[in-house]
């Protein structure tokens, strides 16, 4: 499995990290960062997900 980022979710991202950019670009740079592996970081842990009700 692979995260697919939209073009709208993209766009979104990249005006976020311009408003943040304005006040703290270090912020604006740790913030995208965190964003973008949020997903990549539950595919990490889909293996391991249990079944069934939890």
């Amino acid at each position: 499995m692979q995260v697919v980022w939209s073009d709208h979710a993209l766009q979104d991202l990249e005006r976020l990290r311009e408003f943040i950019a304005n006040v703290n670009p270090e912020a604006a740079t740790q913030v995208l960062q965190s964003l973008v592996l949020a997903p990549v970081n539950l595919l990490a842990f889909t293996d391991g997900a249990c079944t069934g009700k939890v």
